[in-house]
């Protein structure tokens, strides 16, 4: 009987919660032991005469108790994905706010006309340079905060979960119950970790290409020491965001966000190119071996991802697009938002 009065078989009450998903029997048709749960999409089981929720019933404790962290959890998700909306359009508003503001603060960069003016007009400069930096910090830190608060295997909620499966793991007692665990909740974990690693590498890539516009005028206005320092910094950033974009694409791929590796690749090659306009600005080798084929790379693992997943056509435009400005020497900020 079910705590709503209404009676049903234990045969019949066994394929309502779905029993022969949850555990597995022996030769003689017993259940024996439990069956590690791959899934989040399982509906609350409720009774079939009055529809209300089913709860409290020993036999079926233990799915009960796994349907309710799993849609705990599945609200956790759907929070951290309005939180990752909210923040996307906080983050483009900044970038035209930014674009924007951008020619006023270039102007603001005095000429030395005078050697006798050098050292204040240097001082000018650079707390121009020093402020306009600043002005990113802000977003900058929203997105950690972002990626701190999704980042879900922290939370006390996915231990309790992580716990649970581990038990159902542990019960099998098979090598692929523990492996199915560390890949649910891999997958679990994954996805809004990465949308907070692109929206970090975004918007390296945005303040990277902000900050040579300011050392370029830096240039023009005989500060050429102040500019070159600047340049080998940029050189050293893009080298090493670029390799952790490559790894980032590497985790997407590892967990079939195919879409996201592309964005990641053409964040990549936004690097690469910004690494080689710096290099050539003062005259000095790239820190990337041979930047030009490292960009041809990425542009085939694009192509090949394309090809390989009907999931990444969105992106086709995105790519074609970033090809033509990485062979025209172009680095102006890739549009990878195709696909959203």
């Amino acid at each position: 009987m079910f705590p709503c009065g209404h009676i049903f078989s234990r045969a019949f009450c066994d394929r309502l919660f779905e029993l022969d998903l949850n555990y597995s029997r022996n030769e003689h048709g017993e259940f024996q032991a439990a069956v590690v749960t791959r899934h989040l999409d399982a509906k609350w089981p409720t009774c079939p005469t009055c529809r209300k929720p089913l709860s409290g019933i020993q036999r079926y404790n233990r799915m009960l108790k796994r349907w309710r962290l799993n849609t705990i959890l599945k609200s956790v998700s759907i929070e951290s994905h309005e939180k990752y909306e909210t923040l996307l359009r906080e983050f483009e508003l900044f970038e035209t706010e930014t674009e924007t503001s951008r020619k006023a603060t270039v102007n603001h960069i005095r000429h030395v006309k005078n050697e006798k003016h050098r050292i204040p007009i240097m001082t000018h400069n650079l707390e121009i340079i020093t402020i306009r930096a600043a002005s990113f910090n802000i977003m900058k830190e929203k997105v950690r905060l972002f990626r701190r608060d999704v980042d879900q295997c922290k939370q006390p909620l996915m231990k309790v979960y992580q716990m649970s499966l581990l038990n159902d793991a542990n019960a099998q007692q098979e090598y692929d119950a523990f492996e199915s665990v560390e890949s649910q909740l891999l997958n679990l974990d994954t996805k809004f970790r990465l949308l907070a690693d692109l929206l970090t590498l975004r918007l390296e890539t945005f303040y990277l290409e902000d900050h040579q516009e300011l050392l370029s005028r830096l240039t023009s206005v005989e500060c050429l020491e102040a500019a070159k320092q600047g340049y080998i910094k940029v050189i050293h950033s893009c080298y090493e965001y670029a390799k952790a974009a490559d790894a980032h694409k590497s985790s997407c791929e590892g967990t079939a966000y195919y879409s996201l590796a592309i964005e990641f690749l053409l964040l990549q090659l936004h690097f690469v190119t910004l690494e080689i306009r710096a290099s050539k600005a003062i005259s000095v080798n790239s820190k990337t071996e041979r930047p030009c084929e490292q960009g041809d790379r990425i542009l085939s693992t694009c192509r090949s991802l394309l090809e390989r997943y009907p999931t990444c056509e969105s992106y086709k435009l995105a790519v074609d697009d970033a090809e033509v400005q990485f062979l025209d020497g172009q680095a102006s900020l890739f549009d990878v938002r195709y696909g959203r």
